[in-house]
């Protein structure tokens, strides 16, 4: 059977701006299989599939690889989500509670589940390495029972600096805006309030 190959071609900026096709022969699941490899690590988030209820990582896309790396974990021993659990903290350093981690949450609720500032603390840190936003979509067999889950989670330190960084901004420009006119309107009170003297 004849197989897609799916090549994303970036732009200047580097978006995709369109995919090449090439064809080979392969079976239909092994074609499927491939698509589906080449659609999760074409993604420009983190994806890990991952089996429940072992939480063992199943499929784990390159840019996930990036993020979990860069972040301070060794790839090579990540087996299952409950690696990475154990290292994720709110945003004032406090390890994040399971149950309120979005796979945890989605396999209690039985859907979709989603959490913003997720952070990672390298050891004697008291700033994130990374801030993450984290979902996690579960997979249901026919019957009902869950069989897998995919996360996606994606750094979004950059726009919480911004955040941040504008919220300073505007907190020093109004700051320096008042200072100057409520010395003047002081000035002006009191030339406008001293007796006129007379000539």
């Amino acid at each position: 059977m004849a197989s897609l190959r799916i090549t994303p071609v970036l732009n200047e900026v580097g978006d995709i701006s369109c995919c090449v096709l090439q064809q080979r022969n392969i079976s239909l699941e092994q074609e499927r299989t491939h698509l589906l490899r080449q659609m999760i690590d074409t993604m420009p988030l983190g994806v890990m599939l991952i089996d429940v209820p072992s939480m063992q990582i199943n499929i784990i896309n390159t840019e996930a690889e990036y993020l979990l790396s860069r972040s301070g974990f060794n790839i090579r021993s990540v087996k299952s989500f409950d690696d990475i659990a154990a290292q994720l903290h709110t945003m004032d350093h406090k390890l994040y509670e399971k149950n309120l981690l979005p796979p945890y949450r989605a396999v209690q609720e039985k859907k979709a589940s989603e959490v913003k500032d997720v952070a990672l603390f390298l050891d004697n840190t008291t700033s994130p390495v990374a801030v993450w936003k984290m979902n996690a979509m579960p997979f249901f067999h026919e019957d009902g029972t869950m069989h897998s889950m995919l996360i996606s989670f994606q750094d979004i330190s950059m726009h919480r600096e911004f955040e941040h960084r504008m919220s300073d901004f505007i907190s020093v420009a109004s700051h320096q805006l008042r200072t100057p006119l409520t010395a003047r309107v002081e000035s002006m009170s009191i030339v406008c309030s001293a007796p006129v003297a007379s000539r």
